[in-house]
């Protein structure tokens, strides 16, 4: 059995396979393609991977699975309060979670199903659009509001200088101001 695990960035992961007794087996950089991960994980289809809940985890996820069959996820709040280090590298991070998956310490988060997190997606996005959405109709009503209430006053104050200057015309009322 080999424990697999896995520090996962934007563009890259760092990947670290150890057995059961702890020996490194392999140990590196990978890109996040799919490919990629299939041949760096070839000679260890019999392992187990640990992945910690972080952005955009779902995708790595899911590839692990497909390539392993069995993966954890790992709760960053709890990670992070057992295996408190001052130096965090990569290697290191990969490493710690490595060995919690090993010694069956690592806390483990929720996973729903891959259908339950596709439709809480985009019932996400469709919030956020809304949101947007909601954002931009305020910004317009702000602007008219802004606009007509400058036009009003244009208006009104023409409206009061023509009727000043009618009722100066007849002469019946002297202005101060």
């Amino acid at each position: 059995m080999h424990y697999i695990g896995v520090n996962y960035h934007k563009k890259y992961s760092y990947v670290v396979v150890k057995d059961k007794d702890g020996k490194v087996g392999r140990r590196g950089k990978v890109n996040n393609r799919r490919e990629e991960f299939r041949q760096f994980l070839k000679p260890y289809q019999q392992g187990k991977a640990v992945l910690e809940a972080t952005r955009n985890w779902g995708l790595i996820y899911d590839w692990l699975e497909e390539i392993l069959g069995d993966v954890a996820l790992a709760h960053p709040l709890k990670v992070r309060a057992i295996a408190e280090v001052r130096i965090k590298t990569d290697r290191i991070s990969a490493d710690i979670l490595c060995d919690l998956l090993r010694s069956d310490l690592l806390p483990e988060a929720y996973v729903p199903g891959r259908e339950t997190r596709e439709a809480k997606n985009i019932l996400r996005q469709r919030m956020f659009f809304v949101r947007v959405q909601t954002m931009v109709k305020n910004r317009i009503y702000a602007i008219l509001t802004g606009i007509l209430r400058y036009f009003l006053k244009l208006r009104c104050f023409g409206f009061i200088w023509s009727f000043k200057n009618e009722v100066a015309k007849a002469g019946s009322v002297t202005w101060s101001g």
